[in-house]
């Protein structure tokens, strides 16, 4: 296989031990990988034994993986109103910070959260409002997801839609603030609320989306990531990959594609270690309604850090039907 470093890749398992995720990541011609910190299913996990942070470390320089960062556990929930459930869930972030941070990472991927009732819709410019209010600001940044983008009502398949989406994103929380990419194509409508992840130009979203955002040269350095379905392994990633790389090459923006792809059999859902499972998973989004937007207010953040050898940041994921406690 030809080794192409670039910022795309893949989430990649860490089962049998957190070292072995850079050479998967490598074996698929990754330059950046996602990964879980611990079960992500589970409150309850031992230390981070200081041993296997090193060989993390000395893995992915052996591995040449450039971009490497973690998504948070599915269970916490940072917006609840029921403070029990609060505590725990800061408790358990902050622990996963401290892992990230052992094992060099760029960032930890979190959800804002449901917030059951008690707080307002997760927009650009609540998202905005949180981070402006967040003590260390410089640290929180956020990760676009296209396909919970496109759900959310963000009709990213055009060029002027993309370039809508990311103005308002731009115009609220700021485009240095965008820390990484969740790729993935979408199985659900546009503004359905329901987040259905499918492979690369086999959703509804198709290739046009990618096409813009691989393009785009304002975000050629911010690590994109595939949380598409991981079957069959690993065929499907490296043909995800593969059909995103080759949009980069291209720049027709013409009609409706869909990718030379593989389809997933119906019934068939990613492994547990993957976020592209969470087609199976208790997504907190299910479900729920989407509210009226606000109107739109621009909020002045302070600079986000941005500094190697810094500690690592929190991602907030932009995503369809969370909600923020307010």
């Amino acid at each position: 296989m030809t080794r192409t470093v670039d910022e795309l890749g893949a989430h990649v398992s860490v089962a049998g031990g957190l070292a072995l995720a850079p050479a998967r990541g490598r074996d698929l011609g990754c330059g950046a990988i996602q990964i879980f910190l611990k079960n992500q299913r589970q409150w309850a996990a031992p230390p981070l034994d200081p041993a296997a942070a090193r060989a993390f470390r000395a893995a992915r320089r052996r591995a040449g993986i450039r971009h490497a960062f973690a998504h948070g556990s599915y269970l916490v929930n940072l917006a609840t109103p029921v403070p029990a459930a609060w505590r725990r869930a800061v408790d358990t972030f902050t622990d996963e910070l401290q892992r990230a941070e052992a094992l060099g990472l760029g960032c930890l991927v979190v959800h804002p959260g449901s917030h059951m009732g008690a707080g307002r819709e997760g927009t650009c410019e609540d998202l905005a409002g949180i981070i402006g209010r967040v003590r260390r600001a410089e640290r929180v940044g956020v990760c676009l997801d296209t396909c919970h983008l496109f759900v959310a009502g963000y009709d990213i398949r055009t060029p002027a839609g993309y370039a809508a989406a990311i103005e308002r994103c731009a115009r609220t929380v700021g485009l240095p603030r965008v820390l990484a990419f969740h790729l993935n194509d979408a199985r659900a409508p546009l503004g359905s609320g329901l987040d259905r992840h499918e492979h690369i130009g086999r959703g509804r979203l198709g290739l046009r989306p990618f096409r813009l955002l691989l393009n785009d040269p304002r975000f050629a350095r911010v690590p994109k990531v595939l949380e598409t379905p991981k079957e069959p392994e690993p065929t499907a990633d490296l043909r995800n990959l593969a059909t995103l790389r080759r949009l980069r090459r291209s720049v027709n923006l013409g009609g409706p594609e869909m990718a030379p792809h593989v389809r997933q059999a119906k019934g068939t859902t990613p492994p547990s270690d993957s976020p592209g499972q969470a087609l199976g998973a208790p997504r907190q989004s299910r479900g729920i309604p989407r509210s009226r937007r606000p109107p739109s207010t621009a909020t002045r953040l302070p600079p986000i850090q941005n500094r190697r050898g810094s500690r690592p940041r929190s991602a907030i994921s932009v995503s369809c039907g969370l909600r923020v406690r307010t």
